[in-house]
This record gives C-alpha cells, structure tokens and sequence, in this order.
C-alpha cells in the first residue's frame, strides 16, 4: 500500500466465521486433543488474517510464519460481489469477492466478514468513482 492511500475499511473475519470449526473442535476434544488443535488453528487463522480497502486497493494479508499477500487495483475490479447465506444473514456476517479484468484473473475474496453490504458499497463506491474518470 503506498503512503498516500488512504484506508476506507479495515477487518479481519468475525469469530462467527469460525463457529463451525469451534464446534467441531469441542466435539473432537477427547479424540486426542485432536479438537483442541483445531480450535487454535481456527483461532490463529482469525487473528492473522486482514483485510484493507483503501482509496487504490482491496487487499487481503494472512499468515505467521508464512505470509501471503494478495491486493487488486480497484482500477482492475472487474465485479464485485456478496456472497451471504441465511445464517450468515441472521448473525450479520457474509463474504465479499473481488474479481478483477487483469491479466491470471486475479480475485480476493474477504471472508466472514462483518456487515458486508458495507463493505460492498464502499469498494463500489471507489470502482465507480473511477470509471467516472476520478476517484472519489
């Protein structure tokens, strides 16, 4: 990200995104500790994972030890869309995917995130705004 962005939205899945994962953990629990590993690794993947939209990008940073880094151009979103079940309705959480016209088909999508409507409405907000010949 350069220094002149300015950041719209910052994030990281919601724990709710993990209630499956939890559940099954605790289920699993006297298999071994088999359960309990899974929940750290739910835990840790909540923790590290980030989303940023800024005024040029959507990016997408996940990782300890290996780091992984996609972003996309929002001069590249090619389309942009909510992808939200009925539970995930009920509990306000959903996943935004980002595709993009650049070249490998380049696509992020923020999972399990909170108020995604919003989300939403901002990178198209910023995707608009640059078709229109400006960012806003």
């Amino acid at each position: 990200m350069e220094q002149s962005e300015s950041v719209l939205w910052s994030g990281r899945p919601s724990h709710l995104y993990f209630c499956p994962a939890y559940i099954l953990g605790l289920c699993l629990i006297p298999l071994y500790g088999v359960g309990l590993l899974l929940i750290v690794l739910a835990v840790l993947r909540q923790l590290t994972t980030r989303y940023q939209v800024t005024a040029g990008r959507v990016v997408a940073r996940a990782g300890i030890i290996g780091r992984q880094r996609r972003e996309v151009l929002l001069a590249d979103v090619l389309a942009v869309e909510l992808r939200q079940g009925v539970i995930g309705r009920l509990v306000g959480i959903g996943n935004v995917h980002v595709a993009t016209a650049a070249t490998g088909g380049v696509e992020i999508d923020l999972s399990g995130v909170r108020r995604p409507a919003e989300v939403l409405a901002i990178i198209r907000r910023q995707t608009d705004g640059r078709r229109r010949g400006g960012a806003e």
